[in-house]
């Protein structure tokens, strides 16, 4: 007798392309616009010459941008997944843990390009392009374990790569937060490196004993 399968998604319910990669691409939509703003921000400053920044400067500048990236986050991971239909099984807990890190990460990584601008229209035009590529080196289109050694280490410094590997299996999988331990961790190890960097260029390590910053 002829034995009936039948298939059930188990996380992809409607076997939809948007259940597949709009996830994927609601990381970098969110790590772009920020990282957009952020850039654009510090070009404008550099162009009039008070890019650099004091102390509590810096760190409020960050956490303006940072809470930024965090409401986007929770509008387009929640409010707007939800709108559209687009599966969830969320870790609300560990989303709730995460977000910041990641908006962090790439507010910090925002102010330190930016910083190389030297007006906030060419911050725009010379990151657009870069949307496709971090896209593609997410690992959503193409394995990262398939790329070339250097590309896919090179991938890791982008924050949407640990990003998607974060965010994806506790949004859509309701994974716990040890099972995206070593993308939770590079993402947090991105946020604080990203964040040194820039304080060190906007601000100076001679700020944190008592030495003021001078122009570059």
């Amino acid at each position: 007798m002829p034995v009936a399968v039948t298939t059930e998604p188990l996380f992809n319910r409607t076997s939809g392309y948007k259940g597949y990669v709009f996830p994927a691409v609601a990381v970098i939509i969110v790590q772009q616009t920020l990282l957009f703003g952020a850039a654009t921000f510090m070009g404008g400053r550099r162009r009039s010459g008070a890019w650099r920044m004091g102390v509590a400067e810096f760190w409020g500048t960050l956490a303006a941008f940072a809470s930024v990236g965090i409401l986007g986050c929770y509008f387009l991971f929640g409010f707007i997944f939800w709108l559209q239909a687009v599966p969830v099984d969320g870790n609300i807990a560990g989303m709730m843990v995460m977000v910041p890190v990641f908006a962090t990460a790439v507010a910090a990584l925002g102010l330190l390009v930016g910083s190389v601008f030297d007006r906030a229209e060419r911050a725009t035009y010379i990151l657009a392009p870069t949307s496709v590529p971090f896209f593609f080196l997410t690992g959503t289109a193409y394995p990262l374990d398939q790329m070339p050694g250097l590309v896919a280490a090179l991938s890791h410094l982008i924050p949407a790569t640990a990003g998607v590997h974060t965010f994806v299996p506790l949004n859509q999988m309701h994974a716990r937060l040890s099972e995206v331990t070593i993308p939770a961790l590079t993402l947090a190890s991105l946020a604080l490196g990203y964040a040194m960097l820039a304080y060190s260029r906007l601000v100076g390590f001679g700020a944190m004993v008592g030495t003021s910053a001078t122009e570059a």
